[in-house]
């Protein structure tokens, strides 16, 4: 009775592989699985080296993934936005990229040709005017790790200081501004009316008083900081 029941067992486990077999190789034969999406494309380490140029470092981002290829995509479509002559740039601004340090970086583009039309909101153009005439952003911080976040902005207040995230502004520097526009921006623009005789103001207008203004201040008063992104404009 043994002999036949280990034979039992051994035909049922031969007949159970050929009734579960189905013709494909489940991973022990060697055989690939059928794959529509996947393609074989090994992912790039990139290095950073001395003497490492910020081109080359962008470029070596291109075998890597996630956001460093985003990066190296994002360098090759403004290098091909700049190389050509009928592409019309229009370079956006939103958030707090002036009073964050970016300044500089949007006035060289616009002044250098790289820029064909600039759509900012007007507190990017607000901190521009403030730095061209003296004022200064300072490096703060989001919080008082001693205190709560409201305690901490109240006393902000109580100082008289404006925090962007972790950006610092006295606020009679928006004093200062609002004096800028109304003694060297605004007369100009009552002294030029639209042909229509109406007392309406474009952006355009506005902008391009602002910045002559700003470069008018900025220079007179030898100030150290550059004009900036409305007077590039």
């Amino acid at each position: 009775m043994a002999d036949s029941d280990e034979g039992t067992r051994d035909d049922a486990g031969e007949h159970g592989a050929d009734a579960e077999g189905d013709g494909h190789d489940h991973g022990d034969g060697g055989h690939e699985p059928h794959r529509e999406e996947f393609h074989a494309d090994p992912m790039g380490h990139t290095r950073a080296t001395a003497g490492m140029t910020v081109s080359e470092l962008v470029d070596g981002y291109g075998d890597a993934g996630i956001g460093a290829a985003a990066v190296n995509e994002a360098g090759d479509v403004l290098a091909e936005m700049f190389e050509n002559d009928d592409c019309t740039v229009f370079l956006s601004l939103a958030g707090a990229m002036v009073p964050a340090g970016m300044r500089r970086i949007v006035a060289d583009l616009i002044r250098d040709g790289y820029v064909d039309a600039l759509v900012t909101t007007g507190a990017n153009l607000t901190h521009d005017a403030i730095e061209a005439i003296g004022g200064k952003h300072h490096h703060g911080r989001t919080h008082d790790p001693e205190k709560s976040l409201r305690e901490h902005d109240e006393g902000l207040r109580d100082e008289g200081v404006d925090r962007i995230y972790n950006v610092y502004l006295p606020q009679e520097h928006f004093a200062e501004f609002e004096g800028h526009l109304r003694e060297e921006v605004f007369p100009a623009l009552e002294a030029d009316p639209d042909a229509d005789g109406s007392d309406a103001v474009s952006i355009a207008d506005l902008t391009r008083e602002l910045g002559r203004a700003n470069a008018a201040v900025n220079e007179r008063d030898d100030v150290p900081e550059g004009p900036g992104v409305a007077a590039a404009a």
